[in-house]
């Protein structure tokens, strides 16, 4: 009995021994895992002085962008013909069509030449008051001037006539019109002239011809001054107006020798303006 107590003894003693030996330093060694640090996105402040450069930059290019579209509609290309006044290395001021003194700027850009794709060039300094030049470059609105880039010469430049038709010669072809400038002009209609008429009543300009303007009304003739008579016009284009009566100035203002008289009798009909 004795010996089987020894026994069971023994037996717990090595329980324990073993137990001490190798649970003990599992849990003296189990660490407890470290828990992962999670990483939240960081908040990026933007400074307030930042934003305000941002939007001052913005408003610079705007206002950039407004003055480069008002300049463009400051300008754009167009033709001028003129009569030379002065001429200087930099600067040519002509009289227009209209007798309207204009501005043209010459540059190191500017091309003289006979005319437009012409080999034949000239010089600035070739220019002489009274020759007839064509100008073709950008025009400023704003300074009413024109930056030439091409200079030609021509022989004539087309004049503009209004006023009232005064007579019709119909074996020549011929009316005479009194101006608004108070000056006579006869008036040759060529086979190339081209003829308008318009009235109130019409949507459009119409077709017309010269056997359809009448004596009283009003007209606008664009031609050519003959070099061998003195106010006589060759027209290339006509625009009559078939119900735009004369102002009652401009009937009294006519001159009272015997054609003009005839002529007056000729359309008792005709109403004046007020």
């Amino acid at each position: 009995m004795k010996r089987k107590i020894k026994t069971y003894i023994t037996i717990i003693i090595f329980i324990t021994v073993i137990n001490i030996i190798f649970l003990t330093p599992i849990a003296a060694w189990a660490v407890s895992p470290t828990p992962s640090k999670t990483i939240s996105p960081t908040k990026v402040s933007t400074p307030s002085a930042t934003i305000e450069e941002e939007q001052k930059s913005i408003q610079k290019i705007k206002e950039m962008v407004a003055n480069k579209v008002a300049k463009l509609k400051l300008v754009e290309k167009r033709g001028i013909l003129g009569t030379v006044k002065e001429v200087s290395n930099s600067q040519i001021t002509v009289f227009d069509q209209t007798n309207r003194i204009r501005f043209i700027d010459i540059d190191e850009l500017t091309k003289f030449q006979e005319s437009i794709g012409s080999s034949k060039t000239f010089g600035i300094s070739d220019i002489k008051a009274g020759d007839i030049l064509g100008f073709v470059g950008t025009y400023n609105k704003d300074t009413r001037r024109l930056l030439a880039r091409f200079v030609t010469k021509t022989t004539s430049i087309p004049k503009h006539y209004t006023g009232i038709i005064t007579g019709v010669n119909l074996k020549d072809f011929s009316f005479t019109i009194y101006t608004t400038e108070g000056t006579k002009k006869t008036i040759d209609v060529e086979t190339s002239t081209k003829t308008r008429g318009y009235s109130a009543g019409d949507d459009d300009i119409q077709k017309s011809g010269f056997s359809k303007m009448k004596i009283g009304e009003r007209i606008l003739v664009v031609g050519f001054d003959s070099e061998d008579e003195k106010d006589r016009v060759s027209a290339s284009r006509i625009l009559h107006f078939t119900d735009l009566l004369p102002s009652k100035d401009l009937l009294e203002n006519l001159p009272k020798d015997e054609d003009k008289a005839t002529d007056l009798k000729i359309s008792p009909t005709k109403k004046t303006t007020q």
